[in-house]
């Protein structure tokens, strides 16, 4: 069960990497580890933060300290509900002086913790929680007072002497730690791609972060050690994206965040990662692109997870607008492709399920373009030239690809498979993350 966001986390981070390595090694009483260098420091969190034994030896010692502490005499309050006008957790409950009327509502905060709030609303409209965005990490139940009027609310009230130490599991506490911690300068862990001798490019990404980079060369033509050299937490839900690079063709920009307004380009072009936006007065969105020409230099900060140009003066950058169409929905990533001229289709199949989650198609110009994870290194790969049909079924969440050369075929229904054959015509719209992917043929 993974905890809420909003429950008492014991300063463990749910999921990435360590927030604040010196509140954990003060909180962890690791006092050598404060000693190392940044970068040093920086290493064993990517490691620590998501480690399950990390988590668990941490979770031990803190039941550990708590066994020390005496058992606070907690004080048992009795009060119908309708009755309470406020009360938190911690806290004393705070009684109405006037009875409830017929347009005030009662609502209850739950977190993984319990009941976390108890509050009596004049008005529904007055609840904070109908001017915010949904959130999974806590439960809000709102009713009339005369729907909760027999509900007895039993209330543990803790000693004002205890709570100082219940607070100091918090964020908070952890929050006050880190303002008082020694600032340091913070540093970047760069390495430079050369794309001018490689003939593609994979870039790893974890919550659309760019987490590496390889460059494909006739030395070493996968990717697999530079995904091995990810984080264990990283690896298990990193996405695989390949950018073909092919004789004759360059990059052309760079894309990052707008900052000025300018002659806008043609629509068009490929973006890989977490694409930010910027909106102006009129309130259009839009990229800005860094030119390049030929085959450039790239920098990658992998803290960061961002790409930039190398390059010994300021390139020449041009605002692109960005459509409502054009953005991608949440927590997937969206790629698409011709079908007409293709010459060659290589189906990219995990070795285990045989889930497809990307296709390479080659093109009679020499052009090469990927949709979805091309796992070069990782995954087996089916071959198909101068195909004439696409054939995908899904089963069980597990998608199937084959090419044909020949219009007339057949496929073994195993599973209860469905399969949908499509000419070789109109666009290939592959959207997937790092589990799931879906095709869509678009005339």
């Amino acid at each position: 069960m993974h905890p809420w966001e909003h429950s008492n986390h014991l300063l463990l981070p749910y999921r990435g990497e360590a927030e604040d390595l010196l509140v954990l090694c003060e909180q962890l009483k690791l006092p050598m580890m404060t000693k190392l260098p940044r970068e040093l420091r920086d290493a064993i969190g990517s490691f620590i933060g998501p480690s399950p034994l990390w988590r668990y030896s941490t979770v031990i010692q803190r039941a550990a300290s708590l066994r020390l502490v005496p058992t606070p005499p907690t004080s048992i309050t009795r009060l119908p509900l309708c009755d309470i006008q406020s009360w938190h957790r911690y806290g004393e409950p705070t009684v109405c002086e006037k009875p409830p009327t017929d347009s005030s509502h009662i609502r209850i905060t739950v977190d993984s913790s319990g009941i976390k709030e108890i509050s009596l609303l004049a008005h529904k409209e007055d609840d904070e929680m109908y001017k915010t965005a949904p959130t999974s990490s806590q439960l809000f139940i709102i009713e009339k007072p005369a729907v909760l009027g027999n509900v007895i609310a039993r209330l543990q009230v803790v000693p004002q002497a205890y709570r100082d130490i219940i607070q100091a599991s918090t964020r908070e506490r952890a929050l006050s730690l880190s303002q008082k911690a020694t600032k340091i300068q913070p540093f970047s862990r760069l390495s430079f791609i050369n794309t001018a001798t490689c003939f593609g490019l994979t870039f790893l990404l974890h919550s659309d972060r760019i987490k590496a980079v390889h460059a494909h060369t006739s030395t070493v033509p996968t990717a697999y050690e530079a995904f091995l050299r990810l984080t264990s937490g990283c690896r298990e839900s990193a996405v695989w994206f390949y950018l073909p690079l092919p004789i004759g063709e360059e990059l052309t920009a760079v894309g990052g965040k707008a900052t000025e307004h300018s002659n806008a380009p043609e629509p068009g072009g490929l973006f890989v990662g977490l694409v930010q936006l910027s909106k102006f007065d009129n309130g259009e969105r839009s990229l800005q692109l860094v030119h390049c020409t030929r085959r450039p230099i790239l920098v990658h900060d992998a803290t960061a997870g961002q790409i930039s140009l190398f390059a010994p003066e300021p390139a020449a950058t041009t605002r692109m607008p960005w459509t409502q169409d054009s953005l991608p929905l949440g927590g997937e990533y969206t790629t698409q492709a011709p079908l007409e001229g293709v010459t060659a289709a290589h189906a990219f199949m995990d070795r285990e399920t045989n889930h497809c989650g990307g296709i390479l198609l080659q093109y009679q110009d020499g052009k090469k373009v990927s949709v979805g994870q091309c796992r070069l290194g990782l995954d087996k790969v089916q071959s198909v030239r101068h195909p004439v049909r696409i054939c995908c079924a899904t089963v069980n969440h597990i998608l199937s690809v084959e090419f044909t050369g020949e219009e007339t075929h057949s496929h073994t229904n195993k599973g209860g498979a469905n399969w949908t054959c499509h000419k070789m015509t109109g666009s290939l719209h592959f959207r997937f993350n790092h589990v799931n992917a879906e095709v869509v043929i678009v005339n």
